[in-house]
């Protein structure tokens, strides 16, 4: 029964907040909780090295929220690295005074794929937020207890970027087990790329094709063949450089560690670049 207050004449009439409170509550229980919405992220932050241009390295960085528009030009691609470079390229508007919007779409990947392999995931998980916001519930399942459960992540605070020393460096030096000196350059989008276009190629040979691009000398001289030579280099310095050239990247893991909510288990999960992209 609805709460009443006495009225001076004896009458009834309506407490106004009471009322307010009950009508709230049947529109809930008619239609569902009203949807919360996320406030907007901020669409600037700072990239470790960023775009050189004009003799100059440009860092601040502009993303925006991704529309239909968009949606019908994902809806073309192919593969996962093709989703995740247009998807960056869409939704990246400005690095420095640059501005990207009205560039042609591969023009705006060609420049973007000069960017740190790091750089460019904190490109996609930014262009994430802005599209679908920092919080987001996925489903889960235990493989401990075979039990489904909500998994909420908070993307700013679960997926920090990994602090590197010298981010911005641009050469570097590595001694080989033969005594050579190696001048390398940090990999960027453009060597994953091409190593991953390459129909057929083993992890191998994938690794060959990425050492062959960032090598850019060898005891001071250009390399003739630099496909043969990262062929000929012990496993032990391909192994080591490839290393080197991981540790140099702002990378941002997908892995998180949780304990299942209903068995206590501790387990890691292994997201994908794809589980982020969607409401």
């Amino acid at each position: 029964m609805t709460d009443v207050l006495p009225t001076p004449t004896g009458q009834q009439q309506l407490d106004p907040d009471k009322l307010q409170a009950d009508l709230a509550r049947a529109r809930q229980e008619t239609v569902g909780p009203v949807p919360l919405i996320q406030q907007s992220m901020d669409p600037t932050f700072k990239l470790p090295r960023g775009l050189m241009y004009s003799g100059t390295w440009h860092t601040q960085v502009t993303v925006r929220e991704l529309t239909g528009i968009d949606e019908e030009v994902l809806a073309r691609v192919k593969t996962v690295q093709d989703m995740f470079d247009s998807v960056i390229a869409l939704g990246t508007t400005r690095i420095g005074t640059m501005e990207l919007s009205s560039m042609p779409l591969a023009e705006r990947q060609g420049l973007l794929q000069t960017l740190l392999l790091g750089e460019r995931d904190q490109l996609y998980l930014a262009v994430v937020r802005a599209t679908y916001g920092d919080e987001k519930v996925l489903k889960y399942t235990c493989p401990a207890c075979n039990e489904e459960q909500d998994l909420t992540i908070v993307i700013s605070e679960d997926f920090k970027p990994k602090e590197v020393e010298g981010a911005a460096g641009t050469e570097f030096s590595y001694h080989t087990s033969k005594g050579q000196i190696i001048t390398y350059r940090p990999a960027i989008g453009s060597d994953q790329i091409e190593a991953l276009n390459k129909k057929g190629a083993s992890p191998a040979e994938q690794n060959t094709i990425i050492l062959s691009r960032c090598i850019k000398a060898v005891d001071g001289q250009l390399v003739v063949n630099p496909i043969e030579y990262a062929r000929g280099l012990p496993m032990r310095d391909r192994t080591s450089l490839l290393d080197l050239l991981m540790e140099r990247q702002p990378t941002v893991s997908l892995d998180l560690t949780i304990n299942c909510a209903v068995c206590r288990e501790e387990q890691t999960i292994s997201l994908g670049w794809g589980d982020l992209f969607r409401p």
